[in-house]
C-alpha cells in the first residue's frame, strides 16, 4: 500500500497530505502486507461510504471469499450480472404485503410466547411474588426461528412445535440441525460419514428432511392451484417462475435454494441476536422501558387490539426503532464487510492511498459504530434518544411525523453500517425492522423487566445472562 503523490482531489481531500505536506496514512486504517497479497482493515467513515458507495465498481465484492465460506450461490455471494440479476429478482418480494404478514405474524408468536410466560410463572404469582423468570435469550431464538419459518418460508408454524403428518422433525428442528452441520455435509463425502458414527446419521436425517420440506413448499409456490400464503419465498419463487421472469433472467434452481438459505440464516440468526441484545441493555435502563411503553400504549391500545395494527401504525414507534438502531450501533451482528481491488484491477486510488491488485479490504463496522468523532464522547454508551431530535415538542410520540426515518437525527456518513450500504444494502431490513420494532413494542407493552440480582450489568452482552424477572404492567390497556 503506497500513498500517492497527486494532488489532493473530491472528497478525498482531508486524507492527502500528512506532516510537512507528505501524503500519509489515514489514522483509521491499517495494512497487512505479505508478498502475495495485502489486506487493508478500514474504519474511516468517508473512505467506507466510497469504498461501498461513490465508487463501489472499483471495489467489488471478494466472491471467491464468500463462495469458499458460504458454498452456495446467492445475492450475497455472487457478483456481476449474476448478482444483479439475482438482486432483480429478489428484492421487490421483500414487499409492504410480505411485511405486513411479518408483523400479523409477530403479534401471533408474540401472544403465545407471552401465554406460555405466565402460563410457567402462575406458581410464583399464585405465592405472592410479583415478578418471574424467563430464559429470554432462548425464547428470542425459539422466536426468530418461529418467525422466520412462518413470513419467511411460509410453513405452518406454532409456538409449540408441531410436527406434521409423514414427518419425522418439524421444519423448525430440521432447519436448525442443517444449518449446524451443514459444513460438516458439505466437506464430508457420504461414503466417510460413517466413521464418525451416530452423529452423522442423525445430520444426514435431519438433512434429507429439510430438502423434503424445502422442496414441497417450492413446489406448492409454483402450483397456480394453491393461493399465495404471503411468505417471501412464496414471492419469490412465484416472480422467478412467471412467464416475464425468462426475460429479465429467471433464478436457477440452486440459486432458489441458495437465496433460500440466505435469507434463513440472515433473518433467523441476526434479529434473535439484536433482540436479545436490546433487551439486556434495557433491562439496565427502566426509563427507555417507560418511553417505549408509553409510545406502544399510543399506538396499540392492548396487547389484544395489536392483532389490528398495520405497517403504518408501525412508523409511529420510532423510539422503539431507535433503540433498534442504538442497539445495532453498539453491538452489530455482522462486525465486518469485506471488498477487494480484484486480480487484474489497476493501482486504485482510496483517500491518499494506492491500492494494488488482490488488495482485501476488510471495513470494521464495530469500530465506525463507536468511534467518538462520529458519535460524541459518549459513544460507548447506550443512548437510544441519540436517534431522536433534540427539542422538547419532539419527545412525546403524538408530535413526531408519521415516518420515523424524517425524524431521525442522520449519523454521519459511512459512520452507521449495520445493513452495509451502496447497492450492496441488505434487501431483509425492513423485514427486520418490522419484526424487531413489532416484538419490542409488545414487551413493553405488557412487562417491565430487570436483570437478576446475580448478574452482572457490565457483562450481561458476553453469554453469562439469560434470565429475566419480569413483572407485569398495571398500564397495558388505556
Amino acid at each position: 500500500v503506497t500513498a500517492p503523490s497527486n494532488e489532493r482531489n473530491g472528497t478525498d481531500k482531508d486524507y492527502d497530505g500528512g506532516a510537512g505536506g507528505q501524503p500519509s496514512m489515514p489514522a483509521k486504517a491499517f495494512a497487512v502486507v505479505t508478498p502475495d497479497d495485502t489486506w487493508l482493515y478500514l474504519a474511516d467513515p468517508l473512505l467506507v461510504h466510497k469504498v461501498l458507495v461513490t465508487s463501489h465498481r472499483d471495489f467489488p465484492r471478494p466472491t471467491h471469499y464468500y463462495g469458499s465460506v458460504i458454498g452456495v450461490h446467492n445475492v450475497l455471494v455472487d457478483d456481476g450480472d449474476a448478482w444483479r440479476r439475482q438482486r432483480r429478482v429478489v428484492a421487490p418480494q421483500f414487499s409492504d404485503r410480505n411485511n405486513s404478514f411479518v408483523l400479523a405474524e409477530t403479534v401471533r408468536f408474540a401472544k403465545s410466547m407471552f401465554q406460555d410466560w405466565e402460563t410457567a410463572a402462575s406458581a410464583s404469582t399464585a405465592s405472592g411474588k410479583t415478578a418471574f423468570e424467563v430464559p429470554i435469550t432462548a425464547d428470542m431464538s425459539r422466536f426468530a426461528l418461529k418467525l422466520i419459518c412462518s413470513a419467511g418460508f411460509g410453513f405452518e408454524v406454532y409456538w409449540r412445535d408441531r410436527i406434521p403428518p409423514g414427518r419425522k422433525h418439524s421444519i423448525e428442528q430440521c432447519l436448525l440441525k442443517w444449518t449446524r452441520y451443514r459444513l460438516f455435509l458439505r466437506t464430508v463425502p457420504a461414503w466417510l460419514r460413517p466413521l464418525f458414527g451416530k452423529s452423522a446419521a442423525r445430520a444426514s436425517e435431519f438433512a434429507s428432511e429439510y430438502d423434503a420440506y424445502v422442496e414441497a413448499a417450492v413446489a406448492d409456490a409454483r402450483d397456480p392451484d394453491v393461493p399465495a400464503n404471503g411468505s417471501f419465498l412464496d414471492a419469490l419463487i412465484k416472480a422467478s417462475s412467471s412467464p416475464g421472469a425468462s426475460e429479465g433472467g429467471a433464478l436457477s434452481e440452486e440459486e432458489i435454494y441458495g437465496n433460500i438459505l440466505l435469507i434463513f440464516e440472515a433473518g433467523y440468526i441476526t434479529t434473535s441476536v439484536t433482540l436479545n441484545s436490546a433487551i439486556l441493555l434495557l433491562a439496565s435502563d427502566p426509563a427507555a422501558q417507560d418511553r417505549l411503553h408509553d409510545e406502544a400504549a399510543a399506538v396499540f391500545g392492548s396487547l389484544e387490539d395489536a392483532s389490528c395494527a398495520s405497517l403504518k401504525d408501525l412508523q409511529r414507534l420510532p423510539f422503539a426503532l431507535a433503540v433498534m438502531n442504538e442497539t445495532l450501533r453498539l453491538h452489530p451482528v455482522v462486525t465486518n464487510t469485506a471488498a477487494w481491488t480484484a486480480d487484474s484491477a489497476p493501482v486504485q486510488s482510496l483517500g491518499n492511498l494506492a491500492l494494488p491488485e488482490r488488495t482485501h479490504i476488510y471495513i470494521a463496522i464495530r469500530s465506525l459504530h463507536r468511534d467518538p468523532d462520529s458519535w460524541g464522547p459518549d459513544a460507548h454508551l447506550f443512548r437510544p434518544t441519540r436517534w431522536l431530535p433534540g427539542s422538547a415538542k419532539d419527545d412525546s410520540a403524538a408530535d413526531l411525523l408519521d415516518s420515523p426515518e424524517t425524524t431521525f437525527t442522520s449519523p454521519k456518513t459511512g459512520a452507521f453500517i449495520p445493513f452495509s450500504e451502496g447497492p450492496r444494502v441488505c434487501l431483509g431490513r425492513r423485514f427486520a425492522q418490522t419484526e424487531f420494532v413489532a416484538l419490542l413494542s409488545l414487551l413493553a407493552l405488557r412487562y417491565r423487566w430487570s436483570l437478576p440480582e446475580s448478574a452482572d450489568p457490565a457483562h450481561v452482552l458476553d453469554g453469562r445472562v439469560g434470565i429475566f424477572l419480569l413483572t407485569p404492567s398495571m398500564q397495558n390497556v388505556i
